[in-house]
């Protein structure tokens, strides 16, 4: 990643993993003026704030606040030149029964994010998306998804000469919390290991990788665009069997949770007639612009239609060790 002038970084819900990761991977960096982690949870900001000790760490400054908050926003935002929000509510099921608090968080905190970011002239801003949002069948992925739409606006609202918006849309990150490898290591030993369905398929990405990938999409987005990063995907019996070494015995199927889909979509029927394929990702034009001739015949599923789908234990075995 080239960074030809020192930047400001702000960081919604930094106290996340994937805000974590994406400190590691600034760590050391000397072209950098200041780092500014804004989230909810005092507690959180705290043992960051111990973890992050004795590293070599751009000066990085601890804020409270909300999403939900202009005012705070507009505050926090000064002086920032680049943003990544991560900030949002994520639990499908949880999702399913209080709309209205996902919403407000998801979509009208997007809302306030974008408009601080236009008010404080920031440079560049990347939205945090996930799989969810592209042909949603839940409360959380539509909320996802219209958070994509406004924030992929946020140029043209800000005059097409103020802020850079864009998007970076993923699947399951592993080594997140709260992903399934934490719900493994929380399960007793002698306890079968509850499963939805081992015919689901859902794309992986470990958490480093999406760490770099969002900071170097960043570096050299265009406004409006949405960045995907090429995924191995698989079903959910082959993951569990990587990861945990069992086999049927030793697993509880309980069927899929509310909102939930037998697979995830990365790409629709729409996007793939403005999506360009690059070696190492996909990158979807803005609504109203067809700059390629896509190389895409069929949408991007995390079943075999996946050019990355496979069944071999041993290659997601290496995509845990970060291969």
């Amino acid at each position: 990643m080239k960074i030809e002038y020192k930047r400001e970084y702000l960081i919604t819900g930094g106290t996340g993993s994937l805000g974590k990761a994406i400190l590691n991977q600034l760590e050391g960096n000397k072209n950098i003026k200041g780092i500014r982690i804004y989230s909810r949870d005092e507690l959180k900001q705290y043992n960051l704030k111990k973890q992050l000790e004795g590293k070599d760490m751009p000066p990085i400054a601890f804020i409270i606040g909300d999403v939900r908050d202009y005012r705070r926003l507009a505050e926090a935002l000064k002086g920032v030149t680049h943003v990544i929000h991560t900030a949002a509510l994520k639990h499908v099921p949880i999702a399913e029964d209080n709309p209205l608090e996902y919403i407000k968080t998801n979509v009208y905190g997007t809302e306030n994010v974008m408009m601080a970011c236009i008010a404080a002239n920031v440079k560049s801003a990347m939205f945090i998306s996930t799989d969810k949002a592209v042909e949603s069948i839940n409360l959380y992925g539509a909320s996802k998804m219209c958070a994509e739409k406004l924030w992929s606006r946020g140029s043209i609202y800000s005059g097409g000469w103020g802020t850079n918006f864009a998007v970076v849309r993923y699947g399951n990150v592993i080594g997140s919390r709260g992903s399934i490898l934490d719900m493994i290591k929380l399960l007793d030993k002698g306890k079968k290991i509850p499963i939805t369905d081992p015919e689901m398929t859902r794309f992986w990405i470990p958490l480093p990788k999406v760490a770099k990938f969002v900071l170097d999409c960043l570096d050299s987005c265009m406004p409006g665009y949405t960045y995907i990063p090429k995924m191995i995907s698989c079903s959910l019996e082959v993951f569990i069997k990587a990861t945990t070494g069992t086999d049927e015995s030793n697993w509880k199927i309980v069927g899929r949770r509310p909102g939930e889909k037998a697979h995830e979509m990365l790409i629709n029927q729409e996007e793939i007639f403005r999506t360009n394929e690059k070696e190492d990702k996909y990158i979807i034009a803005p609504q109203g612009i067809s700059l390629w001739i896509t190389s895409l015949k069929d949408c991007l599923y995390s079943d075999d239609r996946n050019p990355l789908y496979t069944d071999n234990i041993e290659v997601i075995k290496g995509l845990l060790n970060g291969d």
